[in-house]
């Protein structure tokens, strides 16, 4: 099993990918470029993400233990795979990679895109 491809300049991406092979999800660029992608479609630009945006964006990062949910996360129990959550971020050296697969619980994982929501959908800040 192995991630999508991360395209130089990408920070944060994050891709669905359903039983069908289907891919989904959201990245933004370190420039501040923010796309989405619906199931088995190609990316689409959305709104542009400001300085202070991609500021929180960092202040995020910096304070989650992002390298500390790296790896493949499976369920407790046996499931026949049919869905993986990636998650890549790229800032400063290697890429860390997270894989939530079959809905494995990952509360570090939950509490990340809970904080970076707002700021993607260009709610409040904070």
């Amino acid at each position: 099993m192995d991630p999508p491809p991360l395209p130089d300049g990408v920070l944060i991406q994050s891709t669905y990918v359903d039983s069908e092979g289907r891919e989904a999800g959201w990245r933004v660029w370190a420039d501040g470029r923010h796309e989405g992608r619906r199931a088995g479609e190609g990316w689409q630009a959305g709104p542009t993400i400001d300085a202070a945006g991609m500021d929180e964006i960092a202040r995020i990062l910096d304070e989650e233990d992002v390298a500390g949910i790296q790896g493949v996360h499976r369920r407790d129990i046996e499931t026949e795979h049919t869905s993986t959550l990636w998650l890549q971020i790229a800032r400063g050296g290697r890429p860390v990679t997270v894989a939530r697969v079959d809905g494995a619980r990952l509360e570090g994982l939950d509490r990340l895109v809970a904080r970076l929501a707002p700021v993607l959908s260009g709610g409040a800040l904070g």
